[in-house]
C-alpha cells in the first residue's frame, strides 16, 4: 500500500472508529484491509488526539487576565467635536 493510500485509509478508519469505537476494532481492521496491530496503533493515536483536544478545550483562553464583565471596563472613543457653524 502506498503512503497516499495508507493516509486515505487511515482517515476513513478514523471516521468509522469515531462512530463505533474500540469494540469493533477487529471488524474495522478487516474492513480496511490492515492487520489488527496497525488498527490498534491507529486507535491509540486517535484516542490520544481526542484526549489532547478535550484537554485543550478545558484550558482557559487567557493566562490569568480578567474576563469581560468581571472587573472589565469599557473604553469609549472620545466624542467628535460638536461645533456647529
Amino acid at each position: 500500500m502506498s503512503f497516499v493510500d495508507m493516509t486515505i485509509t487511515r482517515r476513513h478508519f478514523e471516521a468509522r472508529y469515531n462512530q463505533v469505537g474500540r469494540c469493533k476494532l477487529g471488524d474495522l481492521a478487516e474492513i480496511f484491509g490492515v492487520d489488527f496491530d496497525t488498527a490498534e496503533h491507529w486507535a491509540d493515536e486517535i484516542d490520544r488526539e481526542t484526549h489532547e483536544q478535550i484537554t485543550a478545550a478545558r484550558r482557559p483562553l487567557s493566562s490569568g487576565g480578567t474576563t469581560a464583565g468581571v472587573g472589565a471596563t469599557a473604553h469609549r472613543a472620545a466624542p467628535a467635536s460638536s461645533t456647529q457653524p
